[in-house]
C-alpha cells in the first residue's frame, strides 16, 4: 500500500507459502480482489488489507478475465470466467459471504463489457464467431439475472455498450460485422416490454 510517499508505503499483506499475485482486478466495500496463483493453481483472492483469502480457484481450462471484464456494483464484485476453448462463459458475484454463480452460457461467447446502472448491472456477451451476441441484466441474484429479448438487429450486428443513465442502458448496433456503418443507437430499461 502507498499514499505516494516513502513514509506512507508499507507491506499490505506479507508474503506466505507459494502465493503469487499477478494483478489487482477490482474492489468493493472493504475488499480488494486480486488474480494470482496459490500452490501453482490460478486463483482469485480477496483482501481486507490485513489478510488475504482464496475465494475461488480455477481449473487448467478456465481463465478469469481481467479488470476490463469485472465490475464493482451494489457492494459486491462481479467477475467472469471463460473456458479457454471458448465453450462457456460464467458470471460470478463475490462479497463478504462468498461467491455466487449468476449465469453460465454454454456457447461461443466472451464478455466484452460489464456496465453498472442504478439498480442493475448489464453485461454484453460478445460472440467469438461474429454474431450479435446477447445482453443480460442482473440485480446480483440468480433469480434477478436474465437475458434481454432484443429487437431484430441482424444476425451479424456487433453491439457496443455505451453506458447507463439510471437503469437505462444505451448501446450501438452495426448492420453487420462486414459493414460497421451506420451505427444505430439503442436504449433499454432492462425489461422485455
Amino acid at each position: 500500500q502507498t499514499d505516494g510517499t516513502p513514509a506512507g508505503t508499507h507491506v499490505a499483506i506479507p508474503a506466505t507459502g507459494t502465493r503469487v499475485i499477478y494483478r489487482l482486478v477490482g474492489g468493493s466495500g472493504s475488499y480488494v480482489y486480486l488474480i494470482g496463483a496459490s500452490n501453482n493453481q490460478p486463483a482469485l483472492f480477496r483482501s481486507d488489507g490485513a489478510t488475504m483469502t482464496v475465494i475461488r480457484t480455477f481449473s487448467s481450462n478456465e481463465s478469469v478475465t481481467g479488470p476490463y471484464n469485472s465490475a464493482s456494483f451494489a457492494g459486491a464484485f462481479y467477475f467472469v470466467v471463460n473456458d479457454y476453448y471458448g465453450s462457456s462463459t460464467t458470471l460470478y458475484r463475490a462479497d463478504g459471504n462468498g461467491v455466487t454463480q449468476l449465469i453460465r452460457e454454454n456457447a461461443y461467447y466472451y464478455v466484452s463489457t460489464l456496465t453498472p446502472g442504478a439498480t442493475r448491472l448489464y453485461l454484453y456477451l460478445s460472440s467469438y464467431s461474429g454474431y450479435t451476441g446477447a445482453i443480460y441484466r442482473t440485480d446480483g441474484t440468480p433469480a434477478g439475472t436474465a437475458k434481454l429479448q432484443l429487437p431484430s438487429l441482424g444476425s451479424n450486428a456487433p453491439l457496443a455498450l455505451l453506458g447507463t443513465l439510471g437503469d437505462t442502458l444505451y448501446f450501438t448496433a452495426s448492420p453487420t460485422n462486414y459493414n460497421p456503418y451506420p451505427q444505430t443507437v439503442w436504449r433499454t430499461d432492462g425489461t422485455d416490454a
